[in-house]
């Protein structure tokens, strides 16, 4: 089962033109601008909910409606400031949700942000959970193990399907064994716990929208696995056969499994879920032309597989293939020698080639 493209929710900020009052013909003028209803309020730096809809009410013969609380004039300079700042903002907004665009480069038809050994608002989940805060500091033990089985669950439903979880289900997974109350009860008090060390690590918030909870993460927080299903997606709806591309997921992917000191059934699921995708995407791009005869690049291909699953065949063929070319007969019969013993231990049978069979196909 391949990543499904992650999809973004947009929350937006409505400005709405009345023309009322206009005739046949005639353009809007802006000597008459009122804000109705509402004061504005500042804009957030990069994600905002904004619970007010100012109403722009264009005046030439038409009159304010009686409901309105607050009339400001404007000038046009003013006003044409605001239509600016609301354009800006609406396009720094496009992808809410988990979108994270940490040193992006551009691929084509997509941006894919490169990997970076970054520690600074950073949440890692290859190779192991980590959390970095604002000033670089390793926030992972302030997670107890019920607030970081939360705060995962948010994360990885956000990024899978871009939708986050409901209410009943984070009460049905984590606190199954209570009444109704008293499991709304804990949802309150962890949440509100996940939220005061998140907003340490920077522009992370956990958000409830439409009766859905998720993850959104703002432009300057890292998250590797969100970076390695940003690829594993381009590659899968673009195609790609850009050699960067290549380059920076084999070096996100090398970062290491997802979460492998955590096992509950439904982490269990997301890890089984990448790992096939991880592998399916690395043999692909292992029979590609231009990268068959890069030596160098199929060992790092193959030590991911084999990361994954001691047991491949194909990544074992594909190691000791680079190292017998490249000249390391021996290291490449000492790799072989070591996977057949790995093959046997948990297989209790031996692989159905041999060393020479491997060497043959060179």
């Amino acid at each position: 089962m391949r990543c499904k493209r992650p999809s973004f929710r947009v929350r937006k900020v409505a400005f709405r033109i009345v023309k009322d009052g206009l005739l046949e013909g005639q353009r809007p003028s802006f000597e008459n601008v009122s804000v109705i209803d509402y004061p504005l309020t500042p804009f957030n730096s990069y994600s905002y909910s904004i619970p007010l809809k100012p109403y722009l009410a264009i005046n030439d013969t038409a009159k304010p409606p009686p409901r309105a609380s607050v009339i400001l004039s404007v000038s046009p300079f003013f006003t044409v400031f605001f239509v600016i700042v609301y354009v800006y903002k609406k396009k720094k907004s496009k992808t809410t949700g988990v979108s994270m665009t940490i040193s992006k480069v551009e691929y084509g038809e997509q941006e894919i942000a490169k990997p970076s050994n970054r520690k600074i608002s950073a949440i890692l989940l290859l190779g192991g959970f980590q959390v970095f805060d604002k000033q670089g500091n390793n926030i992972t033990g302030e997670f107890t193990p019920t607030l970081k089985l939360l705060f995962l669950f948010l994360l990885l439903n956000s990024i899978k399907g871009g939708k986050g979880t409901t209410s009943q289900r984070l009460e049905e997974t984590f606190w199954f064994d209570m009444s109704k109350t008293s499991a709304a009860n804990n949802r309150r008090v962890n949440i509100r716990k996940l939220r005061l060390i998140l907003e340490t690590v920077g522009e992370v918030q956990i958000v409830n929208k439409n009766d859905y909870w998720y993850i959104d993460m703002g432009k300057d927080t890292l998250c590797d696995y969100h970076q390695v299903c940003q690829i594993l997606n381009a590659f899968e709806f673009y195609n790609s056969s850009n050699k960067e591309m290549i380059v920076n997921f084999v070096e996100l992917a090398s970062l290491g499994v997802l979460l492998p000191n955590v096992s509950t059934e439904w982490v269990d699921e997301y890890k089984s879920e990448y790992s096939h995708n991880v592998i399916e995407l690395l043999l692909s791009i292992s029979v590609r032309e231009e990268i068959g005869k890069d030596n160098k690049l199929l060992l790092k291909i193959a030590d991911i597989i084999l990361m994954h699953d001691c047991t491949d065949e194909d990544a074992i063929r594909i190691k000791c293939r680079a190292l017998f070319l490249s000249g390391q007969k021996g290291l490449a019969k000492q790799c072989f020698d070591k996977y057949c013993a790995d093959y046997n231990r948990l297989l209790n049978t031996s692989p159905e080639f041999t060393y020479d069979d491997v060497i043959c196909e060179s």
